[in-house]
C-alpha cells in the first residue's frame, strides 16, 4: 500500500510503500500518476534500482526521450541518463 505525504511546500510529495524494482500494480500506478499530477514532483525513498528497473518504471509514463549526448547515457541501458557517478 502506498503512502503519499505532501512536502508542505509549493511542490512535492514523498511516496513510501513502493518497491520500484518490481512493477507497480495498476492501482498503485494510478495512485502514483494522480499524485504526480497533484504534487508535480514525487520522491521515492529507499530504492535500490538497476538501470533496467529505472527504464521500466519510467516507460509506464510514456515514451522515454533519449538525450543526444552519449556521454551521459548508461552504457547498457541507453534510455537511462547518468547525472552523477
Amino acid at each position: 500500500m502506498l503512502t503519499i505525504t505532501p512536502s508542505g511546500q509549493t511542490l512535492g510529495a514523498t511516496v513510501t510503500g513502493a518497491d520500484l524494482s518490481q512493477p507497480l500494480s495498476r492501482e498503485d500506478f494510478a495512485q502514483t500518476l494522480q499524485a504526480l499530477g497533484h504534487y508535480g514532483v514525487l520522491r521515492f525513498t529507499n530504492q535500490q534500482l538497476s538501470a533496467a528497473a529505472v527504464r521500466d518504471f519510467s516507460q509506464r509514463f510514456g515514451p522515454i526521450q533519449v538525450g543526444v549526448s552519449e556521454r551521459f547515457r548508461h552504457p547498457e541501458v541507453r534510455e537511462v541518463g547518468i547525472l552523477d557517478r
